[in-house]
Parts: structure tokens; C-alpha cells; sequence
């Protein structure tokens, strides 16, 4: 999942097209929003995961400015073959969705409105003869395709997530916010998470453990948690430095913003490898006095994310709450390969 108030880090998971951006207050919270304008490109914001034959797509969509053009709102890719895609339709803002070779599944009623957010969910089932495709607006649903053959490659399966996928017009300025990716593998996310808002939290405090390095050329950070607090991140102007197994770093974070319904927790690390030598590292969690790490983040000599989805509270195996996370501590660990 991504939000568009703090995403400079997206870009290491997400293509992008370059003439599109993050634009400042046109998120639906008074946040940033992604702007796609050129729609003539073969996409203007990808994600390339693994192979699943049914996908849960969720994302908040405004359409400002006009259109005279059809175009794809979303698609789904097997490797470099379109299986199937949402449409906007030009003329009545309904949406419509269709196999990939332009065969129309079905169409909506319901139409967008010009100007406004909409939250826009997707389901979509690849095959080539049981195939479903249902689109919901506002936790509605508004068109629901089955028994179609959603499928144009020779795998019922996609990999490839596609938004503003080609068409439209230089008018067609569309800004998306709050997006979700789910399939059915997950421990609990894996149908429609509804209309959903995705916060970015960042360190504002020292947590238990200060154990790496601290190296700071400005010299003004007193504390651990001052070195990894920016957004964007400033690389080598100041960051915390580490190398003994088992040495670890936990920060406090920002509490979020309204207390509701959390489908879970991602963490993310922006990480390089300054020497040669055997070190890996692991996020880890801590919660109620004990340490949770989460799974092996592999990295290089180059800066780069790595994110990790926590779906439960590992301290109780429950759903995580707002109250819960403004008591946790997130950080780092070294680990041994």
C-alpha cells in the first residue's frame, strides 16, 4: 500500500512515468497526491510483484480537468501481455471493464464526478472462462462481470499493476491517493479493505535500544532518532551506523493522525552496506518489553527501501489498533546471513 503525503520512497518499489510527480495538497486529507497527465505513455505508475490470479486493488481517484478520450484507469499484466483493465469512459465518466484485446466485460451506471475523489475497488479473477471482474465506488458496487474469460495469455495470471495506463487527452490530469494491493494469501487482508486512508509515521523520539553509531556532519543530533527522521532522506548527511550481530536501534513514532479500523503496519528501511562483509538486517518491533524482528532485508552499497508488511500485533496475534502503535517502538537489527 502507498499514500502520497510522504513517498519519496515509493519510486524504489513503483516505474513512474518522468513527467509526472507528487503535487503538494491534493491528496484527499490535505495531503499530496500522484498527478498523471501524460496518458499517451504506456503507464504512468507500475508495480511489478508476483504471480496471482486474483488481485484486490484499492485506490482513491479524482479526475480534474476534462477528457475526450477513453482511458485506462487500471490494468492487469502478465510479464508484458495485458490480461484485462478498467476503463473511464470519456463521454459519461462511467467506468467499464475490459479483456485486454478491447473485448468489453461490462459497464456501470454509476458515473464519476469531475473534480471529487472517488474510492475506486477492484477484484479481478484471470481466466480464460471463469474470470471475474467487479468494481466497487465508495464501497458500492456498481458492475460485477462473472463467467468471462479475463485472460490473454497463455497463464491465468498477473503480476504487473498498472494506473493511468494509457489513453486519455494533455487535459486529462488524473491524481490517485491512497492505494492497497491485495490477493487471497494474506493472513487477514485478502478481500476489499474499503475506503482507506494510508498515514505515513516517522521518529520523533529515543525508544529502548540505542545501540548502532550515530554519525552526524552537521553536528546537531543529540540522539539516535534524529538521524533518521527526514523525509526525504539525506543519505550520508547524517544517519546511525552499525556491525555486531545482534545490535539493534528503536525509535518512537508519530502517533497517528485518527483513531480507526488499521489493516496493518508496513515497515521501511532505507539501507546501504558500507563495507564488505557478511551482515544482513531485520525490522523489528518493540512491543509490552519484548522484541518481535521481522523477516531478512537484503541490501547492497547502495542506498535503497525495503519494506515489510506486519498484518498482526505480534504481541497478542490480534488486529494492530491506533492505541497499540502509539505505545510501539520500530527499528532496526543486525543479523547474521
Amino acid at each position: 500500500s502507498t499514500g502520497q503525503d510522504n513517498v519519496t520512497d515509493m519510486w524504489t518499489a513503483w516505474t513512474k512515468a518522468a513527467t509526472n510527480s507528487i503535487i503538494a495538497a491534493q491528496g484527499r486529507f490535505g495531503t499530496s497526491a500522484y498527478r498523471a497527465q501524460n496518458w499517451s505513455n504506456p503507464f504512468e505508475l507500475s508495480i511489478t510483484i508476483d504471480q496471482q490470479q486474483t488481485w484486490i486493488v484499492g485506490f482513491a481517484f479524482k479526475l480534474d480537468g476534462t477528457t475526450a478520450v477513453d482511458y485506462r484507469l487500471l490494468a492487469f499484466h502478465d510479464q508484458g501481455t495485458e490480461q484485462c483493465y478498467l476503463q473511464l469512459n470519456a463521454t459519461t465518466l462511467t467506468l467499464s471493464a475490459y479483456r485486454g484485446n478491447g473485448t468489453v466485460l461490462g459497464t456501470s451506471t454509476v458515473a464519476l464526478t469531475q473534480g471529487a475523489y472517488a474510492y475506486i475497488e477492484v477484484k479481478v479473477k484471470v481466466h480464460a472462462s471463469t474470470g471475474t471482474f467487479e468494481v466497487r465506488k465508495d464501497e458500492t458496487v456498481i458492475l460485477t462481470v462473472t463467467g468471462a474469460n479475463t485472460q490473454m495469455s497463455g497463464a491465468n495470471q498477473a503480476n504487473n499493476i498498472r494506473f493511468a495506463a494509457e489513453g486519455g487527452s494533455a487535459n486529462s490530469i488524473g491524481y490517485f491517493d491512497d492505494i492497497y494491493i491485495c490477493d487471497l494469501n494474506g493472513l487477514v487482508n485478502k478481500d476489499y479493505l474499503g475506503n482507506t486512508f494510508v498515514e505515513s509515521l516517522f521518529p520523533n523520539a529515543p525508544g529502548t535500544f540505542e545501540q548502532w553509531g550515530r554519525v552526524d556532519t552537521a553536528l546537531t543530533n543529540t540522539r539516535n532518532w534524529q538521524s533518521v527522521d527526514e523525509m526525504p532522506p539525506n543519505s550520508d548527511t547524517d544517519y546511525n551506523v552499525g556491525s555486531a550481530v545482534n545490535q539493534r536501534d528503536t525509535y518512537n513514532f508519530t502517533d497517528p493522525a485518527v483513531d480507526t479500523e488499521v489493516f496493518g503496519v508496513i515497515t521501511d528501511m532505507f539501507i546501504r552496506k558500507q563495507y564488505a562483509g557478511s551482515r544482513n538486517v531485520t525490522p523489528v518491533i518493540y512491543l509490552s518489553g519484548t522484541a518481535y524482528q521481522g523477516g531478512t532485508a537484503y541490501f547492497g552499497s547502495d542506498y535503497q527501501y525495503t519494506q515489510q508488511v506486519f498484518e498482526y500485533n505480534p504481541n497478542a496475534a490480534t488486529a494492530w489498533t491506533v492505541p497499540v502503535i502509539g505505545t510501539a517502538e520500530f527499528g532496526i537489527q543486525i543479523i547474521q546471513p
